[in-house]
This record gives structure tokens, C-alpha cells and sequence, in this order.
């Protein structure tokens, strides 16, 4: 199975699972002057990413999509294939107030998502508390390849 592992920010936990042969990173690094320029703007982070990373999408021939932000999960919009949407920390009320249209984003890659994976139980508690969302915990890459195996 084909995953398309879209992380803008170049996670560990994405390198890992590209590393270890279960996807692909798909995501190129945005052109900084496009990122700084949003980023000026209070508009977000990563998002010029966004564009080329939907094109890599639908060209690749991927069967899920596995998102590690709300940002990189804007690249899967009007994509029909299965998301899965990794939120690393506890979303923060400052955070997310810090940048216009974060909390639609998030919201919306929440919803749009057909699994929310974390790292811990404490950011599966903050997601529950902050946006009523239930979060499965998987850390490691065998933890993933089990996932990934049984979403086929």
C-alpha cells in the first residue's frame, strides 16, 4: 500500500516511518520568502507547502494519506482516499488563537480525518477536552505498520 506521508515541518515521527519504508514524504520544504511572508501575516505555518504537496497527491498514486499537522492535512482536500491525522502536542488555547483561520483548519482537519492518532494520553485528553474529539494513542513504527495494514 502506497502512504503519503505529508509533514511540511519534517517530523521525527514522519522521518521514521519514511525510513523505516511505510510511506512516502510527500511534502517538499515551501519557498521560505512564501512562508515568511504568511507567516507575517498571522495566516500560519507551512502552509505554502500546502500547493505542492496536494499536486504530489493526486499524481503519486497513493492509497491513505497520513497528515501531521492540521496544515499538511489541507493538502488532502477534495483527495477521496482515507486520512489519518497525527496531532503531536496538546493543542493550546494561545496556539491556536495565535494564527487567523488555526481553529477552522483544525477543526476542519478533525473532522475530515478518518483516524486521529497521538503519541500520548495526555494529547488525546487535551483533544477530547478542547475539541471533543477521540484520539487513539500509537507511538513507533510498529505501532503505525499494524495501522496501516489494518486500513487496507
Amino acid at each position: 500500500m502506497r502512504v503519503a506521508l505529508l509533514d511540511a515541518a519534517r517530523s521525527p515521527a514522519a522521518g521514521e516511518l519514511a525510513r523505516a519504508g511505510l510511506g512516502e514524504l510527500v511534502a517538499p520544504a515551501a519557498p521560505r520568502v512564501l512562508d515568511v511572508a504568511l507567516r507575517a501575516r498571522k495566516l500560519g505555518d507551512h502552509l505554502a507547502a500546502v500547493p505542492p504537496a496536494w499536486l504530489a497527491l493526486r499524481r503519486g498514486g497513493f492509497v491513505l494519506a497520513h497528515a501531521f499537522s492540521a496544515e499538511d492535512a489541507l493538502a488532502t482536500r477534495g483527495w477521496h482516499g482515507p486520512l489519518v491525522l497525527t496531532v503531536a502536542a496538546a493543542p493550546r488555547r494561545e496556539q491556536i488563537a495565535a494564527r487567523r483561520g488555526r481553529l477552522r483548519t483544525m477543526q476542519w482537519a478533525l473532522g475530515a480525518a478518518d483516524a486521529v492518532l497521538v503519541p500520548e494520553q495526555a494529547v488525546a485528553a487535551a483533544l477530547e477536552h478542547w475539541f471533543g474529539v477521540e484520539a487513539r494513542v500509537v507511538a513507533g513504527v510498529e505501532a503505525h505498520a499494524a495501522l496501516y495494514r489494518d486500513s487496507r
